[in-house]
């Protein structure tokens, strides 16, 4: 029995997941039974459901009492998003990239913060304040704050020297977020930081990640605390296109 708690329901998805990509089941099919499949995957059964109720959510699985589970006639067609590092954007497009912290403040949580963080899950938090440069211009003003319950590590990171961005793509594992984006005017501290002005709309980002689930394939922080992580503002400089794949 300790050999089928290794196996997340994570990780079950994401393998369920392949073999629908790759077609090992159809559209229409009818797939193994529960049982079945956490004989052959090695987990158990409560895991199984788990991740197939997930793909049903994702709208991959059609699943109906007493007649079965089928992959999905028409399956879902969804774009895309991806994190990126802004050091690496900025250096694919050719352009020399350059960074400034600008400030970096500790303190303790406060209602305004609740909306992001719930105060009984936040005690502590960090504020980071940074530009990014594309040949040495102003590319985007990165307001950022995290959750140090959720993020120890956080609090003793050298912020100057590496972005938040980009130091918590590598150490904090996150289980999904929540995106907005638009055009919106900027306020007279951000237009100073960007070289631009407040009479100009900016495309600005808001980000909000969280980590629920830990276990299965991630291996990435796999003892980190469950909860809301971090919340970033993004303010692009003039001209700036978001492009994504489908």
């Amino acid at each position: 029995m300790p050999a089928l708690a290794k196996r997340g329901w994570q990780e079950i998805r994401l393998e369920l997941e392949q073999r629908i990509h790759n077609h090992e089941w159809a559209p229409g099919q009818l797939i193994p039974k529960e049982q079945d499949l956490a004989a052959e995957l090695g987990c158990s059964r409560t895991t199984v459901n788990r991740a197939l109720q997930h793909l049903a959510s994702s709208g991959w699985l059609d699943r109906r009492r007493r007649a079965g589970t089928r992959i999905t006639r028409h399956p879902p067609s969804n774009a895309t998003l991806r994190i990126p590092v802004i050091r690496e954007e900025i250096e694919s497009a050719g352009m020399v990239y350059g960074y400034h912290l600008v400030s970096c403040q500790r303190h303790r949580a406060m209602t305004e913060t609740s909306h992001v963080f719930p105060l009984q899950d936040c005690r502590q938090v960090l504020h980071l304040l940074a530009v990014h440069y594309a040949d040495h211009q102003p590319f985007v003003l990165e307001d950022r704050l995290i959750n140090l319950d959720a993020v120890s590590a956080a609090s003793t990171a050298d912020f100057a020297t590496i972005s938040a961005n980009e130091w918590l793509l590598q150490h904090a594992l996150f289980s999904h977020g929540a995106l907005s984006f638009g055009a919106a005017r900027v306020t007279s501290e951000e237009a100073i930081l960007l070289g631009s002005t407040t009479a100009a709309p900016h495309f600005v980002m808001d980000r909000k990640t969280w980590n629920q689930e830990t276990g299965g394939s991630i291996t990435i922080a796999r003892r980190q605390p469950l909860g809301a992580l971090t919340s970033v503002r993004l303010v692009y400089r003039l001209g700036y296109r978001l492009e994504a794949r489908l």
